[in-house]
């Protein structure tokens, strides 16, 4: 209970101190995502001390405040939802890639840089001879190496 108390002796002003103070430890953590809630949430409790409302009205909001802006949060953040550069073996099937290099122990092998810019390492489908700078079709995958012809 007297912590209860305490709380309710807290002004406006220390709590935005509290904010303030809690996302600088968030800047100090890099990359701690949860502090900044909080101080957010102690932001509105401050505005709530402000406005003159009691202990239990700013509990509330606190809680109820900090569970929404988790809810919401990873909403907000995660903007890049687009996907513009292939990432994965399989969308790879069908592209044009060029080869860069050639492996020394077996030149059916190789690495090859797509349109949009990754290098890929690939074999030959007949395992034939690469050329350096030739054009190849990726028809198929295996494991992380594309199959070319």
């Amino acid at each position: 209970m007297d912590f209860l108390l305490f709380i309710d002796f807290v002004s406006p002003a220390e709590w935005m101190i509290l904010s303030v103070i809690i996302l600088a430890m968030s800047i100090m953590l890099f990359g701690d995502n949860f502090l900044p809630l909080i101080s957010a949430s102690t932001i509105l409790v401050a505005f709530i001390d402000y406005i003159g409302f009691g202990i239990v009205v700013q509990l509330i909001v606190f809680s109820l405040s900090l569970i929404i802006l988790m809810i919401i949060s990873p909403m907000l953040l995660n903007t890049n939802t687009k996907l513009l550069i292939a990432e994965d073996t399989i969308q790879m099937v069908g592209q044009s890639i060029r080869l860069t290099a050639i492996d020394l122990k077996n030149d059916a092998r190789g690495q090859a840089i797509a349109k949009n810019g990754k290098i890929w390492n690939v074999i030959h489908q007949n395992s034939n001879k690469l050329v350096v700078n030739k054009s190849y079709e990726c028809v198929s995958i295996e494991g992380i190496n594309l199959i070319v012809k």
